[in-house]
């Protein structure tokens, strides 16, 4: 299957997890995703709130090249204050979640998986959860390393280098996803490395969806890590197991 064949599949698997989401009673994992996605915001914002409160508010409390601005130099400051922790809030959320959620987003995985194949799924163990935190917490520290240095590189080529980050980011968005299935499949780190390259236009039509949805305040970040997880568990699954597409087909149509 080609590039521009994979990223298509990516972008429109999101409506089958819809389906799959529905039919087969899987909304438990979209209220407690949505339980954790609610607590690290807040957490993250109260403790934002925590350090504008500590901001100057008067022209003393700053150096002397801004205090000269006067009552400006406090505006100026908490408006560059509040830019910079949004941008880290929806950079650094879908890496946060999918560490804080991946014992339950790698539940919901086997829990599509088991349902395809008509078996109950089996009850997490502590093992597996914490097993499966670490991985994603090693895979994370990876992906975001890379993608910080890629996204530097391209920041000096202005417009398409904003691009190229996008791009980037959707393709480890994606990665993060695909993961839970070849974990389970007992990839390494470095296997699942060389198989999502492999299949890059996958990863990158996952991300895409995934990235345009969690800029959707509250909302998009509620849901999208549900529907990531199913749509990415599908599509990972049609390529490890291309002998039961028609299965797959039919489970994700109904």
């Amino acid at each position: 299957m080609s590039f521009r064949e994979e990223f298509g599949r990516g972008m429109q698997a999101y409506g089958e997890a819809h389906r799959v989401l529905v039919k087969h009673k899987l909304s438990k994992f979209l209220w407690l995703p949505g339980l954790v996605t609610v607590a690290f915001t807040l957490l993250y914002f109260a403790i934002a709130v925590h350090f504008a409160n500590r901001i100057p508010g008067e022209a003393e409390g700053y150096p002397g090249w801004l205090s000269w601005m006067g009552g400006f130099t406090y505006w100026l400051m908490i408006s560059l204050y509040w830019v910079a922790a949004l941008f880290l809030f929806m950079w650094s959320l879908k890496y946060i979640l999918q560490v804080l959620l991946a014992p339950i987003l790698s539940n919901l995985s086997v829990a599509v998986e088991q349902k395809i194949w008509g078996r109950e799924p089996d009850p997490i163990t502590w093992g597996e959860f914490f097993q499966d935190m670490g991985r994603s917490l090693l895979l994370s520290i990876r992906n975001v390393v890379i993608e910080i240095f890629l996204c530097v590189l391209m920041g000096f080529v202005p417009g398409v280098g904003q691009i190229g980050g996008f791009v980037v980011s959707s393709y480890f968005s994606g990665f993060g996803y695909m993961d839970y299935v070849l974990e389970r499949k007992r990839m390494t780190i470095s296997d699942a490395v060389k198989f999502v390259r492999v299949h890059k236009g996958l990863a990158i039509g996952l991300g895409t969806v995934n990235n345009l949805c969690m800029l959707i305040p509250f909302f998009g970040w509620v849901i999208t890590p549900t529907y990531a997880t199913i749509a990415a568990t599908m599509e990972t699954l049609r390529i490890l197991h291309p002998e039961d597409r028609e299965r797959l087909d039919q489970f994700g149509n109904a």
